[in-house]
C-alpha cells in the first residue's frame, strides 16, 4: 500500500531510493558511466549565459579558491535557539503562495484586537536592470515602461556602467537621448562601475556588473532582472514575500536531458489534485483570515523543502544549480565582498552565474540555510527558491516539442523526479474518494465531473506533464495560455541575436523552418509543438511593439 500512498513532501519521496541504492552498489557504477557518456554529449541548452558553454552545461562541481571568502555565518546553539526558521533546510516557495501572501499583507483590515495594519512603505523597495552600453540601456528603459504602464509601486532602478566612447556627436545625442527617456519614466539612473573580467566569449564579459545589485543599501528589497528580458505583468508581489536574503530559481532546462539517468523509483508522483491540496493546505493554515498579520516565518517554515533533492543530487557528484538572471534580493555589502573576492578567483570558463552558484553553495546552504540581514539586523535565511514558472521563462521554451517541456512545468523541489522511470501508477478507489473530496470542499457541482473525467482519463499523471487538460485543471502544456501566466520571459534564443537587433529575417527562417518540420505529423495544426513556434514568434512582436513606442516617445 505504501506505493499508493501520496507523496506529500520530498523527503518521503527519495527515501526508498537511498535505500534501494546502498544496496545495490552496481547501480552507482552504472549510473556513472551513464553520466560520463552524457555530459559529453549535452547539448548547449535554450542559449542563455548559464548553458552557452560546454563548461557551463557540465554538472561536475567547480571548485573556487575560498580561503579568503566567509559563507554563511557558523551560529552558536543559543543563536539557533532564537530563529524562528529552520537553518537545515532550503525552502522552494510556490507561485500561487506568493500571490496570496501578497495580497493578504496588502490588506488594510484590522483584525481582532490586533493594531491597524501598518501602509506598506513601497519607497523601500525597487525593480532593477543593469545596462553597459546603449543597447541594454534601451531594453531596460523598454521593461520600465512596461512596469510603468502596470502602476508599479516600488521604485524603477537602472544601474549604468557606461564603457561608451563616444567618437561624434551623434553618439552623445543619443545617450543623453535614452537618459531623457528615463527621466520622463521616473527611471533613477545610478552610475556604477563595470565589473569586467575576460571571458571564453566576451559577450558575457560584463554580465558580472549585475552584482553591484547587492550595494543598493539605500533599499530593503530589490527585484532584479537582465534586461535582455521582456516584462509581461507586474510582479510586486515578489517584494511582499517572507523574509529571506535571497530569492533566486532553478536553471531548470539544465534538467531537460535529465531523464538519461533513468533512475528507479519506488513510490508515486503527485497528481494535479495532490499538488492543489499541498498548495491549499498551506494558504488554509497560513494565510486564509490572517490579512496583514500573517506570520512570515510560520509561512515559511511551511513551504516545499529541498533538501532531498540537493542531497540526493550531490550524493551523484552534481550540483541543484540557480539562475540569476531574476533575483529578489536584500542589499548586502558584505555579500558584494564575497562576490568580488569569488569572481577575482575564478576559474576559467566560469560566468556570474557560477559565481553566484558559488556564493549560495546549496550543498552547504542545506545545512547552514542562515544570514544575519543588514536591513533588519536579525538572522533571516540566506537562500530560498523562487518558482521559475512564471517568473523565469526562457523564450527557447517554446521552440521545444510537448514532451520536453516537464522541467519548465514542474516545482523546483521536484525537479529530480524527471530523472525517474517511475512505474505506471494508478489512482485506487480510497484515494480517488480522498481527492474528491478534497476539491468537494472547495467548490461543489461541476467540480466534482471535472475531477472524475481526469481522474479516469489520465489516472497516472503527474502534474507536471505536458498531457494534464490545461484548460480544466490549469496544469499541462498551451503555449498561449503559459504565456499569458508569465511574469517575465528572458530572451534565449543564441545564436539568434538580442531582440533589439533587426532579427526579424532570422526569426522567419526559424519559423519557416519549424514549419516544414510540422508539416511531417499529422496533426500539426493541433501539435502543441507546432503552434508553440507561433507564440514564440509572438514574443519578439510584442517587443517590436514597445521598442517603437520608447523610440518614438518625446522628452
Amino acid at each position: 500500500m505504501d506505493r499508493l500512498r501520496p507523496l506529500v513532501n520530498s523527503t518521503r519521496r527519495y527515501s526508498r531510493l537511498y535505500k534501494q541504492k546502498r544496496n545495490i552498489p552496481v547501480l552507482i557504477i552504472v549510473l556513472i558511466l551513464i553520466f560520463n557518456v552524457w555530459i559529453r554529449v549535452l547539448p548547449g541548452g535554450d542559449g542563455n549565459n548559464s548553458t552557452n558553454s560546454q563548461n557551463h552545461n557540465k554538472w561536475k562541481h567547480k571548485r573556487v579558491n575560498r580561503q579568503n571568502v566567509q559563507m554563511t555565518p557558523i551560529l552558536t546553539q543559543l543563536q539557533k535557539v532564537g530563529l524562528e526558521f529552520s537553518l537545515e533546510d532550503v525552502k522552494a516557495i510556490p507561485a500561487e503562495t506568493i500571490l496570496q501572501n501578497a495580497i493578504a499583507k496588502r490588506s488594510t483590515k484590522q483584525i481582532g484586537d490586533n493594531p491597524p495594519p501598518e501602509p506598506i512603505d513601497w519607497s523601500k523597495f525597487a525593480y532593477v536592470q543593469y545596462a553597459t552600453d546603449l543597447n541594454y540601456l534601451l531594453s531596460a528603459i523598454i521593461n520600465f515602461s512596461q512596469l510603468r504602464s502596470f502602476n508599479v509601486k516600488p521604485d524603477l532602478v537602472i544601474l549604468y556602467a557606461s564603457t561608451i566612447k563616444h567618437n561624434n556627436k551623434e553618439s552623445l545625442e543619443h545617450e543623453q537621448g535614452m537618459l531623457a527617456k528615463c527621466e520622463k519614466l521616473g527611471i533613477k539612473v545610478i552610475r556604477v562601475d563595470e565589473i569586467k573580467v575576460t571571458t571564453e566569449t566576451q559577450y558575457w564579459d560584463s554580465s558580472f556588473t549585475k552584482f553591484n545589485v547587492f550595494k543598493l543599501t539605500q533599499y530593503n528589497r530589490l527585484v532584479f532582472f537582465d534586461s535582455d528580458a521582456l516584462v509581461l505583468q507586474t510582479m510586486d508581489e515578489l517584494f511582499l514575500m517572507p523574509p529571506s536574503l535571497i530569492y533566486a530559481p532553478a536553471n531548470y532546462v539544465r534538467f531537460r536531458s535529465f531523464e538519461e539517468f533513468h533512475m528507479d523509483l519506488t513510490g508515486i508522483v503527485q497528481t494535479w489534485l495532490e499538488r492543489d491540496e499541498i498548495v491549499g493546505d498551506i494558504f488554509r493554515k497560513y494565510i486564509r483570515k490572517k490579512g496583514a498579520y500573517i506570520d512570515s516565518y510560520k509561512l515559511y517554515n511551511s513551504l516545499p523543502s529541498m533538501k532531498s533533492s540537493i542531497e540526493l543530487l550531490d550524493e551523484y557528484g552534481l550540483d541543484f544549480q540557480l539562475a540569476n538572471y531574476v533575483m529578489v534580493v536584500e542589499p548586502n555589502l558584505e555579500i558584494f565582498d564575497m562576490l568580488m573576492k569569488l569572481t577575482q578567483n575564478r576559474e576559467e570558463g566560469q560566468y556570474d552565474m557560477d559565481i553566484f552558484n558559488e556564493l549560495v553553495n546549496l550543498k552547504h546552504s542545506v545545512n547552514n540555510n542562515v544570514f544575519k540581514s543588514e536591513v533588519s539586523g536579525e538572522y533571516i535565511p540566506f537562500i530560498t527558491v523562487l518558482p521559475h514558472k512564471p517568473y523565469a521563462l526562457l523564450t527557447g521554451e517554446f521552440k521545444k516539442f510537448e514532451k520536453e517541456h516537464d522541467c519548465y512545468l514542474a516545482d523546483p523541489e521536484d525537479l529530480i523526479l524527471l530523472s525517474y522511470n517511475y512505474p505506471n501508477q494508478f489512482i485506487d478507489l480510497e484515494r480517488r474518494k480522498n481527492l474528491i473530496k478534497f476539491k468537494s470542499e472547495e467548490k461543489k457541482s461541476r467540480e466534482d465531473v471535472i475531477v472524475e473525467d481526469n481522474l479516469n482519463e489520465n489516472p497516472d499523471l503527474p502534474y507536471w506533464s505536458f498531457q494534464n487538460n490545461k484548460m480544466e485543471t490549469n496544469y499541462g502544456w498551451l503555449s498561449n495560455v503559459i504565456l499569458e501566466e508569465t511574469k517575465l520571459v528572458h530572451f534565449s534564443d543564441h545564436p539568434i541575436p538580442k531582440p533589439w537587433n533587426d532579427v526579424s529575417m532570422f526569426l522567419d527562417l526559424f519559423v519557416d523552418d519549424m514549419n516544414r518540420r510540422c508539416s511531417l505529423f499529422k496533426d500539426p495544426i493541433n501539435n502543441e509543438g507546432c503552434t508553440g513556434i507561433q507564440t514564440w514568434r509572438y514574443i519578439y512582436k510584442i517587443y517590436d511593439g514597445l521598442l517603437e513606442s520608447v523610440m518614438t516617445m518625446s522628452t
